[in-house]
């Protein structure tokens, strides 16, 4: 096992590395993904590891997220709370908007968790060698995923 330090935001991006992204409105593969490249089946295996120590890490996020959420949006009947990004919106009759405003409240919650996700963690991870990728190919680039790559 090796360690290395990362940003909560990089944590983040390497969840995406590994699920992939798909855009439905576009119907385009926007990142394939790790988990569903062509790599060995024991590669396939470490990865599916990765994930559940990422995945760890990525729900304290998401709890986070929610309590920002939660101190700066409204409560909500349910329990829930919401915080939409414009206020004072205005519409014609044909329902589309012709004025809104910022929400400062919105602006507030962004700020704070920015400044959240460039927070660092120290992740512990099995890294990946030149063996486990060795026949990979990809058309994409996985920027986060290449940092726990050991080549010596």
């Amino acid at each position: 096992m090796e360690k290395v330090t990362l940003k909560l935001v990089d944590l983040l991006n390497l969840q995406t590395e590994i699920n992939g992204v798909f855009n439905r409105e576009a119907n385009q593969l926007v990142l394939r993904g790790l988990s569903n490249e062509t790599l060995k089946i024991t590669t396939k295996m470490k990865v599916a590891d990765l994930l559940k120590k990422v995945q760890v890490e990525t729900e304290a996020i998401n709890l986070k997220r929610n309590e920002l959420v939660s101190k700066h949006g409204e409560a909500q009947e349910d329990g829930t709370a919401l915080l939409n990004p414009f206020i004072n919106i205005q519409t014609n009759e044909e329902g589309e908007i012709t004025s809104r405003e910022d929400n400062p409240k919105f602006l507030e919650y962004q700020q704070e968790l920015q400044a959240f996700l460039q927070e660092e963690k120290e992740f512990e991870f099995e890294p990946f060698t030149a063996v486990d990728l060795e026949g990979a190919y990809s058309e994409f680039n996985y920027v986060q995923f290449y940092k726990l790559v050991k080549l010596d």
